[in-house]
């Protein structure tokens, strides 16, 4: 038998983009952002308190500022929260960018005539920012 090749799928996160240097840099910011609205502890341990969540729940999961906030002070301070998120988008948008080659290579397989396409366990909502802020947008 003889297949012809029509389309490409590929994973999103940590194929195309580095997903896990983003969450890093952006749980980062975040906490620093939390202790500067008066989250009390040390950073690195509410940073691995962070990822301790995110391993129990999913990596993805929009709740885990909210736990940890609740964990260390008994309640959900919305200063304390909104501090954290708005310090997790700014970096979020900035650091989510496309490994090299990834760019050159989707333009090649598109001028090849090939489909190209993306599979993710990732939320549809964010798996679609990430592509359409860094990767449809070139």
């Amino acid at each position: 038998m003889n297949y012809k090749i029509k389309a490409v799928l590929f994973d999103l996160d940590n194929t195309l983009v580095d997903f896990m240097r983003m969450k890093k840099l952006a749980v980062e910011i975040a906490v620093e952002h939390m202790m500067n609205a008066d989250l009390p502890g040390q950073k690195e341990e509410l940073i691995s308190e962070i990822f301790s969540i995110y391993r129990r729940t999913h990596i993805e999961s929009q709740n885990a500022l909210e736990e940890l906030i609740i964990n260390k002070i008994g309640y959900l301070d919305y200063k304390i929260l909104s501090s954290g998120i708005i310090g997790y988008q700014r970096v979020r948008d900035l650091a989510t960018y496309p490994y090299p080659k990834v760019i050159p290579t989707l333009k090649e397989l598109i001028r090849m005539g090939l489909k190209i396409g993306t599979v993710s366990d990732a939320p549809a909502e964010q798996c679609y920012n990430r592509l359409a802020s860094k990767i449809i947008s070139y």
